[in-house]
């Protein structure tokens, strides 16, 4: 994940530049990657495995994040990027 990361940035950086030809092969290096890693949860997919996690460990509110976060180190893995499973956790917890 951290490789497919690293070619989105340089694409993006590529872009910018205007290099289409080091564009697309940073773009083709992170599709080959990805074919690799694990499927991704959808974002509902997601927000019901951490209504669940909230529920589970019982969280009340924003407080709480540490707690869910860490359940859902171990529920959650690889399945979903972590930036995404932040922000689906903060949005839970902050309509509690």
């Amino acid at each position: 994940q951290r490789l497919v990361k690293q070619r989105d940035e340089a694409a993006s950086q590529y872009k910018e530049a205007g290099r289409e030809d080091l564009y697309e092969q940073e773009k083709l290096e992170a599709e080959i990657l990805k074919s690799y890693l694990p499927e991704q949860l959808s974002d509902a997919e997601l927000e019901a495995a951490v209504k669940e996690l909230v529920a589970s460990v019982g969280a009340e509110g924003p407080k709480d994040m540490g707690k869910v976060m860490g359940a859902a180190k171990g529920a959650i893995g690889s399945k979903a990027d972590g930036k995404r499973v932040s922000e689906c956790v903060k949005a839970v917890l902050g309509s509690l």
